[in-house]
């Protein structure tokens, strides 16, 4: 199996994930400041988690959009866009993409 990189949560007031690959981190992944310490469900309904290169410059974003208020309410279903960097590599979008896999497991998904 081809190891690609891996996501690590950072410590902090609000969630944040440092995502590696082979050669160190490329991006630091910030949630918005109403998810804090790991809660996100009483705030906007749209979520921006802000990517953000090693240099501190935004490089696109993980959204997780408002679904209408019955798919919400009756549904487990969510909806989530990803903005790569039109340079990225393909295994540093993919590590992208898993990360919002991981923002959706541990911020949005009711463990019991």
């Amino acid at each position: 199996m081809l190891k690609i990189g891996y996501v690590s949560q950072a410590c902090g007031t609000r969630l944040q994930f440092d995502v590696f690959d082979s050669s160190g981190r490329i991006a630091r992944v910030v949630g918005p400041k109403c998810c804090a310490l790991g809660c996100c469900g009483c705030c906007f309904p749209t979520k921006v988690f802000t990517i953000f290169s090693n240099d501190g410059e935004q490089m696109g974003a993980i959204t997780k959009k408002f679904s209408g208020f019955f798919k919400e309410l009756f549904t487990n279903a969510d909806v989530f866009h990803v903005e790569f960097p039109t340079d990225m590599t393909a295994r540093g979008k993919a590590l992208l993409l898993s990360t919002a896999f991981l923002i959706d497991y541990v911020a949005f998904e009711d463990v019991n």
